[in-house]
């Protein structure tokens, strides 16, 4: 639901559920991040503090991968719907599937994100997201 003035009059939104939008910001901005073999396209991202965004994660490969950043999750509000999507600050992304999910970082700061696979990090599969 969003409540906000047009002219004299106040209207009133009410959202489809498991839309993720706040008073504040009903623009959720989509990042999409790709796996491949030991690698995320891209490897950085540029995030606003309390600003919505739609993270879509998109596994290219025949093996597992999973988008691991616990303090970036620790610090942000993950959409009620998408809460059971991040365990332990991991998102798992199956063989060639998408996983969506909406968040809003809630503190400025650099994140490190990598796949905790088995020696996916390693072999270069890690980035940093910035919060500003």
């Amino acid at each position: 639901m969003i409540l906000r003035t047009l002219g004299r009059t106040l209207v009133l939104t009410l959202l489809p559920a498991g839309l993720f939008a706040t008073a504040a910001s009903a623009h959720v901005q989509l990042v999409t991040v790709t796996m491949s073999n030991y690698s995320f396209a891209p490897a950085t991202m540029d995030l606003l503090a309390g600003s919505d965004y739609q993270l879509h994660l998109v596994n290219t490969t025949n093996k597992g991968h999973d988008f691991s950043a616990p303090e970036l999750f620790a610090d942000s509000t993950v959409a009620p719907d998408d809460r059971a999507k991040v365990k332990d600050g991991s998102v798992e992304v199956d063989a060639g599937a998408t996983v969506d999910i909406r968040f809003t970082p809630g503190r400025k700061g650099t994140y490190k994100f990598r796949c905790t696979h088995f020696l996916h990090a390693t072999f270069g599969m890690t980035g940093t997201a910035t919060v500003e």
